[in-house]
């Protein structure tokens, strides 16, 4: 069976497609990631350097933001992308900042699979000139 991605180059500009406009907020996020990763909040907390897990559920509810010097830790805990996690953090707590920073982060939220892809994407894109691939698998 053969599958196919169409990627699409369009207008939207780079603030756009990175502040995750109608996404979750970082707190539903992180609740959903913590459910998915089968953790108790007590050995998240530990993971991330907390004593208390109450704090856990304080970034859950959204009473607490997370602090930036603990998303890679709590991506760690979580095995999630921290650049994900930053971008999300920094689009929601900062968004005048993230803005700023944009033109410089670059590919911050790849992972090692989707950094690949990207670079088979412009490589496709430069040797046939055009504003979309498709990429078919078997």
């Amino acid at each position: 069976m053969n599958s196919a991605v169409t990627f699409i180059i369009d207008e939207y500009s780079e603030k756009q497609m990175y502040l995750y406009s109608g996404k979750e907020n970082v707190a539903q996020y992180l609740s959903k990631k913590i459910k998915e990763s089968g953790k108790k909040q007590s050995e998240i907390s530990r993971q991330v350097g907390y004593i208390n897990p109450n704090i856990i559920t304080m970034f859950k509810q959204g009473r607490t933001r997370i602090p930036l010097d603990k998303i890679g830790p709590i991506a760690t805990a979580l095995e999630i992308n921290p650049g994900d996690l930053f971008h999300r953090v920094m689009a929601e707590y900062m968004p005048e900042t993230f803005e700023a920073l944009l033109p410089f982060l670059g590919s911050v939220s790849l992972t090692h699979q989707e950094s690949l892809l990207l670079d088979a994407y412009r490589e496709a894109c430069l040797a046939s000139n055009h504003l979309f691939v498709i990429f078919k698998s078997e």
